[in-house]
């Protein structure tokens, strides 16, 4: 038998993610996603993201978003 006990769950403010596991999980996600996001369109978004205080337009990640416009 094994057992772990955790004072707070994994990813919790608490006990939080890595920005790289973060990362790994938001390209997890995207194998859900109704709209296929390309890999390189991830890494576009995950680059972004990543610097969020210096962009200018936010609303350039919406398009990010769109596999269309990728």
């Amino acid at each position: 038998e094994h057992r772990l006990t955790l004072d707070h769950a994994y990813g919790a403010p608490e006990n939080p993610l890595t920005p790289e596991e973060n990362f790994e999980k938001f390209r997890r996600c995207l194998t859900w996603s109704a709209k296929p996001i390309p890999a390189e369109a991830a890494n576009r978004i995950i680059a972004f993201v990543s610097d969020l205080e210096a962009q200018d337009n936010v609303a350039a990640l919406a398009a990010l978003t769109n596999p269309e416009a990728a």
